[in-house]
């Protein structure tokens, strides 16, 4: 008789368990700015399980004030798009992979000294529906830059949400 009560305990809490552990759905992403941006303040820390990726958390990011694809260069210069994550549910976290495409010759890291043609890593717990969120590329990271055609791409798995190209201008 304990068992069978046990037992059927355990299986109204795995149940539940079930049902709370709800898998979340992206049904959408849409671009809410795009270009030259600055940050109030930033951290910058070593991503685990990258070889030299580095993540930078912005706080306080001020958007252009006029929308443009066109970024002057200038050593600091910051750019990229804010944008909106849209899904199921509404309160759901999840994790986004972004791709920087860099024209050739490729960007030398300034903190590694290799060359690359891409920038890539990912952004854990994300929460849906929040209005902040954006994904940039600083020309301070590295010597350099090659001017041309730099593309972001963010991506959910095997899908791509966004993606927004930028000319930087020398």
């Amino acid at each position: 008789m304990r068992a069978c009560l046990f037992a059927l305990l355990l299986l109204l809490v795995l149940c539940h368990h079930e049902t709370r552990a709800q898998t979340a759905t992206i049904t959408g992403a849409r671009i809410t700015w795009y270009g030259k941006f600055t940050v109030g303040r930033a951290k910058r820390e070593r991503v685990s399980g990258g070889a030299n990726e580095v993540s930078v958390q912005g706080s306080k990011v001020k958007p252009p004030m006029v929308n443009s694809d066109q970024v002057p260069f200038a050593p600091d210069a910051m750019f990229g798009f804010g944008y909106v994550l849209s899904g199921e549910p509404a309160d759901a976290r999840v994790k986004l992979r972004y791709v920087i495409k860099i024209p050739p010759p490729g960007g030398i890291d300034a903190a590694t000294g290799h060359t690359k043609l891409t920038d890539e890593g990912s952004f854990p717990g994300l929460r849906l529906g929040r209005g902040d969120l954006f994904i940039g590329e600083s020309l301070a990271d590295f010597k350099n830059p090659p001017a041309g055609t730099w593309t972001i791409q963010l991506w959910y798995g095997e899908r791509m949400l966004l993606e927004k190209s930028f000319i930087l201008a020398k």
